[in-house]
């Protein structure tokens, strides 16, 4: 029996590793720029949405590929990221449920700039435009 419990817990334990990474901390990436203005746009979220659709755009409209979007609660618990695909598209359900997230972008150009510490989900699914601010 005792073994038994030593088993599912590693197994517990190595499952919430896969599930949730360390929130990384925008200034030990060269990539984003603390301080730095971008707003977020939020749909009005149908009854039937069960995740959060994120759309990565510049300041023109245009959508970011290969950016990941990590969603953390405080500085304990983050997600992995979800990377956007061409269109600037990612989708997070999150394991516990709707609630406000802190939003990261990770892997940014640095021809862009984002402030991981000023943008938050709404506090139900739907879809988010996140608009990062050229670097020049």
């Amino acid at each position: 029996m005792k073994k038994l419990i030593t088993f599912l817990t590693a197994v517990i334990l190595s499952l919430s590793a896969i599930a949730f990474a360390s929130c990384q901390n925008p200034a030990d990436s060269a990539s984003n720029s603390a301080g730095t203005s971008a707003s977020d746009s939020v749909s009005d979220s149908p009854e039937t949405a069960t995740a959060y659709e994120f759309t990565v755009v510049d300041e023109n409209g245009a959508p970011i590929a290969n950016v990941g979007v990590q969603l953390c609660l405080g500085e304990e618990f983050c997600l992995q990221p979800v990377f956007t695909d061409a269109n600037g598209k990612a989708t997070v359900t999150p394991p516990n449920g709707e609630n406000t997230y802190d939003i990261h972008l990770l892997g940014l150009s640095s021809e862009y700039t984002f402030d991981n510490d000023a943008h938050k989900t709404p506090a139900t699914y739907g879809e988010v435009t996140v608009t990062v601010q050229s670097a020049n």
